[in-house]
């Protein structure tokens, strides 16, 4: 996924001994958020050899299987969005032709590579059901009375483009799952992207102007953690 420079991936797995390092040196710890999550798990895996002996020759075949289960998860909702199967397959084969050639023991190099393959067979699958949600940005803060906006260039935002600022819709409780449900969002206004700056997905950010809305209140408690922007 990192290869099509259209997500932005967060550390999980060893986000703790990052958080150590970053301690050391007076660094607040990350708070870092997803968007969502891709949880999966090994359904099956399974491996078989064969072999072939004649007269003459003598050949083993090393084959891998393995099933691998992926879930894409909400973080703000816990909400499964998309759930998959994908399987893949891998081998080894080697043989000896009169006396000739390399005889192999117990090939483990194919027990990830069949991994690998079934997780592959899911990733454009992933890609695409990401791809497919509404995109939103967030706003940073304010300079000199215009609006700091996550994004820039390689998120295809451009000079001119008008972005509805958006207020979270308040969070109420199903009992019955036990889940959050967020209402629908109201708009505050609209802001406009003057320029870009920075140069990866990570750094850029957009300088915008007001358009209209009221935004006092947020400018006052410089806080904006309750709205987003979405395209116009």
């Amino acid at each position: 996924m990192i290869e099509t420079e259209k997500f932005i991936l967060l550390e999980r797995a060893d986000l703790d001994k990052i958080k150590n390092e970053l301690t050391m040196d007076n660094y607040e710890p990350l708070k870092n958020m997803a968007d969502y999550l891709i949880i999966g798990s090994i359904t099956e895996f399974g491996r078989k050899t064969q072999g072939d002996v004649g007269i003459f020759h003598r050949t083993k075949k090393q084959t891998a299987v393995a099933k691998v289960h992926i879930r894409l998860v909400d973080v703000r909702s816990g909400q499964i969005l998309y759930s998959e199967e994908g399987a893949g397959e891998a081998f080894s084969e080697t043989g000896t032709h009169f006396g000739g050639g390399s005889q192999a023991g117990y090939d483990s190099s194919i027990n990830d590579k069949a991994l690998d393959a079934a997780i592959t067979n899911l990733a454009s699958n992933i890609i695409e059901n990401l791809l497919d949600r509404p995109w939103k940005s967030y706003i940073l803060g304010l300079d000199n009375g215009q609006i700091i906006m996550a994004g820039g260039k390689l998120q295809n935002i451009k000079v001119g483009d008008v972005f509805k600022v958006m207020k979270e819709g308040k969070q109420v409780k199903n009992p019955q799952t036990n889940m959050k449900i967020t209402l629908p969002s109201s708009q505050v206004g609209r802001i406009k992207a003057v320029i870009s700056v920075g140069d990866t997905p990570e750094s850029e950010v957009t300088l915008c102007e007001i358009i209209d809305g009221n935004f006092q209140s947020y400018i006052e408690s410089k806080n904006f953690d309750k709205l987003f922007l979405q395209e116009e």
